[in-house]
């Protein structure tokens, strides 16, 4: 049953009113009819089974029937995700949805190769939004994970998290990912940093260091920088039992 996330503006008396792409979907795409079932999520809000009603060019009504209980993820876990080349970052935003993550952080590193076009920001944000509101309504989430604006490594707002953990790919670190993932407690609110393929450099983990962070080992093997996103979130749905 496929999922829509809309805003509390497009819900009246029990009526959700979808346009635009979501209408594309269900009508060309899905070819849904009268009388069949999808879930509307409201943003920042709750989940509800409807019934598609009336569905013309400009409009498709559906008629909330019934509150559903969605479970949140079990970690509250950012990730600072490195920007790293187009289909790569957009690859690792889809899955951190589908596994998760609550809020991404596209994130610049001295040896970032992909660098902020200040031009190009709002539409690049306007795509990264998109695509996860997408991945979300594909995996039934109960909200869209946040995205908040493109950031330089230095100017995070270390001190709203609880625990920030660094995927680090040398030798001198405070322990594995299990081992770290073990002493969180559910209430906490974790910071996950992830830098891009050339590394994260000496002054940026010095850092880092000022900053409390744990450094953890993702073991023997090279991962590319989304791909340690995806292992990281993995590991976190996991080891919360969801």
């Amino acid at each position: 049953m496929q999922k829509y996330f809309v805003l509390p503006d497009k819900v009246h008396d029990h009526t959700c009113y979808l346009s635009g792409s979501d209408l594309h979907h269900i009508r060309d795409v899905l070819r849904y009819h009268t009388g069949q079932q999808v879930i509307i999520g409201i943003s920042g809000g709750k989940s509800y089974l409807g019934v598609i009603g009336l569905i013309t060019r400009d409009i498709c009504e559906v008629t909330l029937t019934e509150e559903l209980n969605i479970i949140e993820p079990y970690y509250n876990v950012t990730i600072a995700q490195a920007l790293i080349k187009k289909d790569r970052f957009e690859l690792f935003l889809e899955k951190a949805a589908e596994l998760g993550v609550s809020a991404v952080i596209p994130t610049v590193f001295s040896r970032s190769v992909v660098k902020i076009d200040e031009t190009k920001e709002s539409r690049k944000h306007e795509r990264f939004q998109l695509i996860l509101k997408e991945a979300s309504e594909q995996s039934k989430r109960k909200d869209i994970p946040e995205l908040l604006p493109f950031t330089i490594l230095t100017d995070i707002d270390y001190p709203a998290y609880d625990r920030v953990i660094v995927c680090y790919e040398k030798n001198d670190t405070d322990g594995s990912l299990k081992e770290i993932i073990g002493q969180i407690r559910p209430e906490e609110k974790i910071l996950v940093i992830v830098g891009p393929e050339g590394g994260i450099s000496k002054e940026e983990t010095e850092f880092l260091s000022l900053q409390k962070a744990f450094f953890v080992t993702l073991g023997n093997r090279i991962l590319r920088s989304e791909t340690a996103s995806i292992m990281v979130l993995s590991a976190f749905l996991y080891e919360g039992g969801r």
